[in-house]
């Protein structure tokens, strides 16, 4: 799992999660007439589950930002729905993909390669 992973489940959470629920093996969604198919791993269940892990510890308004993403929400629509500036949605944003990212690693996901291969 790399931090790109994590960012791309970010991203389709709505369309994995209804896959899931549906009991579907690969997402298969449309996004603007394109065909995307998205792989429902172990990694990816994986993801999912911290994902619910995070949203049970974070407060009301992250709670809120989460839901959002998790909906399908863009990020315009959250900025405006959120009592947050532009520069901040976006540093929450990204706190929240490092927190998941942070719980692959402690869940041993991501290998030490992939680490060291990270931009600083």
């Amino acid at each position: 799992m790399t931090k790109d992973g994590v960012e791309d489940i970010v991203k389709r959470y709505s369309y994995i999660g209804q896959a899931m629920k549906d009991g579907k093996e690969p997402a298969v969604f449309y996004i603007g007439r394109r065909k995307q198919v998205v792989d429902i791993t172990e990694e990816t269940i994986a993801v999912c589950k911290i994902i619910e892990e995070i949203y049970s510890h974070a407060n009301e308004w992250v709670r809120n930002m989460i839901d959002g993403l998790k909906k399908g929400k863009s990020d315009m629509t959250l900025i405006c729905m959120l009592p947050w500036e532009r520069n901040a949605y976006y540093a929450r944003k990204r706190k929240f993909i490092e927190k998941i990212y942070n719980c692959c690693i402690f869940q041993d996901m991501v290998d030490y390669d992939d680490i060291l291969n990270e931009e600083i």
